[in-house]
């Protein structure tokens, strides 16, 4: 897998719309549940503001990105597991250069606990 290029932004900011200076459409990343329970945090501005939807715990829906960090609300996975959901996470970002997504840039929530 090669290096992704980043950048940070400031704390508590958010793009001023819906794409970059070049054109890319922004991804909001947020840590989820499986259960897909978006009711707080990072989560509930993913379903508010960037189409994230309840019932869908991991992948990509509009224009954010569920990456689970929980089995529920109350029950956090162990690192090894999380690991996992970050490599597939990295896999879809290197989809998106081989043409089968729209090229995009991610925004990651710093909420992830």
């Amino acid at each position: 897998m090669k290096d992704i290029p980043y950048t940070y932004h400031r704390e508590g900011t958010l793009p001023p719309g819906p794409y970059d200076n070049q054109g890319r459409p922004w991804v909001f990343v947020f840590g989820s549940n499986m259960k897909g329970i978006h009711g707080a945090g990072a989560a509930k501005i993913a379903k508010d503001y960037w189409g994230g939807k309840d019932g869908i715990g991991a992948g990509r829906v509009k224009r954010s990105y569920a990456l689970p960090t929980k089995v529920s609300p109350q029950v956090r996975y162990n690192l090894e597991t999380i690991e996992r959901h970050i490599q597939d996470f990295l896999l879809f970002v290197e989809s998106i250069n081989q043409g089968e997504h729209h090229e995009s840039e991610f925004i990651f929530a710093s909420t992830f606990r």
